[in-house]
């Protein structure tokens, strides 16, 4: 009872996920000069939302610009469940107005659209950005079009720029000039020693979150230019990490453990590095690991006297097979591998109904038979046992 009443929790936590705030930009908007900008804030969600919206100038302090309901440099507002509020600048700035533009609310749903509308009817579409470390884009200049790039910053860090031609050589590099925290250049002008055409992809990089945008103008053209977040491989085999994990082992007998994996992380202090945060069934916090040099999967739960370790591989989607340790606080010594299967959950790709512990035991019934794939320690095991110990310390504490 106690674990469905858990399964219950994490999967309710999931799987309505009206309930969380969240923060996202448009890296650039313009008004005046011909140009107006307008936003459209969405709430997807039966929930009700309360948004705000900030419109910033280049350092970062709030500007006042003329929408065509008022001036204001903020507005708070309610969007109600699937339901829409539109917000359009009047396009009357002299001299021109442009920046960045925030959107906070209190529902984690909510989502906005803003158009870029220029005279003569071009207009451009410009979806809201998450900030992140790393970005890239195709970029392209040649007689008639150029492609502008535009980057906030959320604090006053360095933001670097790697170009490579088609090829994937580095052709040129620089730093993004930014007095404050917003600026916007055209590819020609970040890079001025390119041949009159060219077309490459642009890394974007900086120890501190950012956000970027593209845009394609010129001979008739008005685009945006599809911006991703550009993630390392670490951060993308952490990610696997995420959702409702079922892992099953035997010593004595057979034990089954419960955990919920629900936030991915880079380390400040080791950029590069990523973990996932977990909790397990009975409250004990864990922490998960990539290890790139054996292509293994790390989990480690404090405990008072021992850890619980989890090493596996996916032998397929959600499935995985390897080993179970148990780890003395104490030594740092690991015991026997324990042959391990165990089966991962994300309820974000399925439906609530689908959710319980029978259907759970029946996979790892069919699992038993699978083959371990790494029953044995690798010779690096202890120590990236003892150092992903040591990161679970000092993120979570001694557990009691």
């Amino acid at each position: 009872m106690r674990k469905a009443t858990v399964i219950s929790l994490v999967v309710c936590g999931f799987l309505f996920p009206c309930f969380g705030d969240k923060t996202f930009y448009f890296p650039h908007f313009g008004d005046g000069g011909g140009v107006s900008t307008i936003i459209s804030v969405t709430n997807p969600c039966a929930q009700g939302a309360n948004v705000t919206l900030s419109v910033y100038g280049p350092d970062g302090v709030l500007q006042k610009v003329e929408f065509t309901t008022g001036v204001f440099d903020r507005a708070t507002f309610a969007v109600s469940g699937h339901s829409t509020k539109t917000f359009g600048t009047a396009g009357l700035s002299s001299p021109v107005k442009s920046c960045y533009i925030q959107i906070q609310s209190d529902v984690e749903t909510i989502t906005a659209t803003a158009l870029l509308r220029f005279q003569g009817g071009l207009e451009a579409g410009i979806l809201p950005v998450s900030p992140a470390k790393r970005f890239g884009l195709y970029v392209e200049q040649n007689a008639i079009m150029q492609t502008g790039i535009a980057v906030h910053r959320t604090v006053k860090e360095p933001v670097d720029l790697v170009l490579y031609d088609t090829a994937g050589f580095v052709k040129a590099s620089t730093s993004m000039p930014l007095d404050g925290l917003q600026s916007s250049k055209f590819l020609g002008e970040l890079f001025p020693k390119l041949p009159a055409s060219f077309s490459g992809f642009l890394h974007i990089d900086s120890s501190q979150p950012i956000t970027a945008m593209g845009l394609r103008f010129g001979g008739g053209v008005l685009s945006t230019v599809a911006v991703d977040q550009d993630r390392p491989i670490g951060q993308v085999m952490t990610e696997k990490f995420l959702g409702l994990w079922f892992m099953e082992y035997k010593i004595a007998t057979v034990y089954e453990d419960q955990y919920a994996v629900f936030q991915s992380y880079e380390d400040p202090d080791d950029p590069g590095e990523f973990y996932a945060i977990a909790m397990r069934d009975d409250g004990h916090p864990a922490l998960c690991h990539y290890i790139p040099t054996t292509g293994n999967y790390l989990m480690l739960a404090l405990g008072t006297t021992s850890n619980k370790v989890y090493e596996f591989a996916f032998t397929k989607s959600g499935d995985v097979s390897g080993c179970y340790y148990s780890q003395n606080r104490s030594s740092g010594d690991l015991s026997d591998c324990r042959p391990l299967v165990g089966t991962r959950y994300d309820p974000t790709a399925s439906s609530a109904s689908s959710a319980s512990s029978q259907e759970f035991g029946a996979r790892i019934q069919e699992m038993r038979s699978v083959a371990c794939v790494q029953c044995e320690p690798d010779s690096g095991l202890q120590e990236h046992v003892k150092d992903l110990e040591k990161k679970a310390v000092e993120r979570f504490g001694t557990a009691r």
